[in-house]
């Protein structure tokens, strides 16, 4: 049995493998990431360089940020900015990118409308209204 290092990372790496049905070999062949860095990271708790992460994190299908607050190399409130840090126009850039991606992955573009109509505001409802019921007078 491979020795599991008790550094966070290793264990959360370890964790996603299992959850997986992979190997180490597995991680390797669909990241490219060197076998040897692979098992440094497990067995040693080595962290990664960014690019090493990126590639793991693309293989695994998890954000690149999941990856780097995993390893150490971010902490949690570095990864998760206040929104107030953001302008609105890289907020409503970020969701116009999601739902791109959301559209592309499901290959469905209706999708975010059906999903955004289903969304019902609260909001007090108007005499025009149908259903709306008069009160009894």
């Amino acid at each position: 049995m491979r020795h599991v290092s008790e550094n966070p990372w290793s264990r959360w790496l370890s964790g996603q493998l299992a959850d997986r049905g992979w190997r180490p070999t597995d991680l390797h062949q669909r990241s490219g990431v060197p076998a040897s860095r692979i098992s440094d990271w497990i067995g040693k708790g080595v962290q990664p360089s960014i690019a090493n992460a990126r590639a793991a994190a693309n293989a695994l299908d998890v954000p690149l940020v999941t990856v780097l607050v995993a390893a150490g190399v971010l902490t949690q409130p570095e990864a998760r900015q206040e929104l107030s840090h953001y302008t609105v126009r890289e907020l409503c850039d970020e969701i116009d990118l999601r739902f791109a991606e959301l559209a592309a992955h499901t290959g469905d573009p209706e999708l975010i409308r059906r999903e955004l109509s289903g969304a019902e505001l609260t909001r007090p409802a108007t005499e025009e209204e149908p259903g709306h019921k008069h009160p009894p007078g």
